[in-house]
């Protein structure tokens, strides 16, 4: 394992049988500050972060080529632009909504996207592109203790869970955004942000109030490229 960025050179070239990147591809290198008026939903701003990817995903798929042996292949997971009409962590609570005020680097592509891109980049061919959803697993086994008991405990069980992973993946983002907003203050007088979601009241409310949780899933994206066993290192250009 090279613990270092995918924008920049791992490895020496020809030097690897297979890459393999399980959560990261979604996210952008460098995002810009919002512009004056500007929110993080609108539509402005989305096209600013599709740009960056798409900028971002074709200078990627050029390091690899290059570190690894021809023949060889490049698994991808990341998430990925739901079907109409579904969801990536769809998120009912209040205490969690406040979340959806700060922008993530990231963006999530179709797979029409992806394929588009990777055929545009040196001799990559793809051998398979799957879009799934992909649950988080304590759903499955809220389902099973309820099956046996109607314990609130459960409920609990399910919200802690669930909130302790979503922090553990994001929180450092909103924290970041708190620290550059200067907006400490705003945390502490409408009693959001971090240090509510860790609060057990906040936890206990998380889906008590319905007898059928919804379950947090994603869209992931699975994809296995090869490297043609013609590929030189030569010049590409990136289809954008």
């Amino acid at each position: 394992m090279a613990p270092k960025s995918f924008y920049k050179q791992v490895l020496p070239p020809n030097s690897a049988d297979v890459g393999f990147s399980l959560m990261s591809v979604h996210y952008v290198n460098t995002l810009p500050p919002l512009r004056a008026g500007e929110a993080a939903l609108d539509a402005s701003r989305q096209q600013t972060k599709r740009d960056i990817w798409e900028k971002d995903f074709c200078s990627f798929l050029g390091l690899p080529a290059s570190e690894l042996v021809p023949g060889s292949s490049l698994v991808l997971s990341f998430l990925s632009d739901p079907p109409e009409g579904e969801t990536n962590f769809e998120v009912d609570d209040e205490s969690l909504r406040w979340a959806q005020q700060f922008e993530l680097p990231t963006h999530y592509p179709s797979p029409e996207k992806v394929r588009e891109k990777v055929t545009s980049v040196g001799d990559w061919e793809i051998k398979d592109l799957i879009q799934q959803e992909i649950k988080h697993p304590a759903v499955q086994e809220l389902k099973e203790r309820r099956a046996k008991r109607d314990d609130v405990k459960d409920l609990e069980w399910y919200a802690n869970t669930v909130i302790d992973w979503f922090m553990a993946v994001i929180s450092g983002y909103f924290l970041k955004t708190l620290s550059i907003t200067q907006e400490r203050n705003w945390t502490k007088s409408n009693g959001s942000g971090p240090s509510k979601i860790g609060k057990p009241e906040a936890r206990r409310g998380f889906w008590l109030s319905t007898k059928t949780p919804k379950s947090v899933r994603g869209w992931f994206l699975f994809v296995s490229k090869g490297v043609d066993t013609r590929w030189q290192a030569t010049p590409f250009m990136c289809g954008l």
